[in-house]
């Protein structure tokens, strides 16, 4: 008798584990489309020294400008609230001024062409593993960098300078063409306090995104 309950308690639990092992579910294979894989952006930044502070590019190998990025700063004059608002204000002013400075000379003069130009050179020589060019390895960074020494163009080869040089027309030709939305589509994305240097800072940005979601903005308002 007891082996019998033993041999049906048995049987009951082999009955139980091939349900169990039925119903669990079958593991999901993901599969990854390439064509909807987002592709990596290859970004150069240059940076222009502007009366109230620098003005940062970022702009990609094919000649897209992706995002424009300046910052102010201004003292706190007073230690309360409306204190550090006015400063805040101020430094937002200060920010502004640096990108219209720069959309009206240095895109407009050939300034930005030419600090482009250093840059993309740059990016492109790391790019293709030539960085052991004979050079002067004192006089590397400031001719990279686009210090005041100038860069000797002579020591790229014609492919790379007529790349940099394309690269560099058509963000710069875009800018130009677009500077009316770029003031537009510009928006604060931080303000931070300096309590040691009882300083503020405003950092402002534009991208194509801001831009299409100004405009965007403006259409609804003028909608009503």
């Amino acid at each position: 008798m007891k082996q019998g309950i033993i041999s049906m308690a048995v049987l009951a639990l082999f009955v139980t584990g091939c349900a169990s092992t039925k119903e669990a579910p079958a593991p999901v294979t993901k599969i990854e489309n390439k064509l909807e894989s987002k592709p990596d952006i290859k970004k150069a930044e240059a940076e222009f020294l502007e009366t109230a502070g620098t003005v940062q590019l970022q702009f990609s190998d094919e000649g897209e400008w992706l995002l424009i990025k300046t910052s102010g700063t201004a003292p706190i004059n007073f230690n309360h609230a409306q204190g550090r608002e006015d400063a805040f204000l101020l430094a937002t002013m200060r920010a502004k001024r640096n990108l219209v400075e720069f959309l009206n000379n240095d895109v407009k003069s050939g300034k930005a062409v030419e600090n482009v130009t250093k840059t993309a050179l740059k990016d492109i020589v790391s790019s293709n593993g030539s960085e052991n060019r004979k050079r002067n390895k004192d006089t590397k960074s400031d001719e990279l960098f686009g210090s005041d020494t100038e860069v000797d163009h002579s020591q790229y080869s014609q492919e790379e300078r007529n790349r940099a040089n394309k690269i560099s027309q058509s963000v710069t030709e875009t800018i130009n063409d677009n500077s009316q939305g770029i003031l537009r589509g510009a928006y604060i994305a931080s303000r931070t306090v300096d309590r040691d240097s009882n300083m503020v800072a405003v950092t402002m940005m534009v991208s194509k995104k801001s831009i299409n979601a100004a405009a965007l903005v403006r259409t609804q308002m003028n909608g009503f």
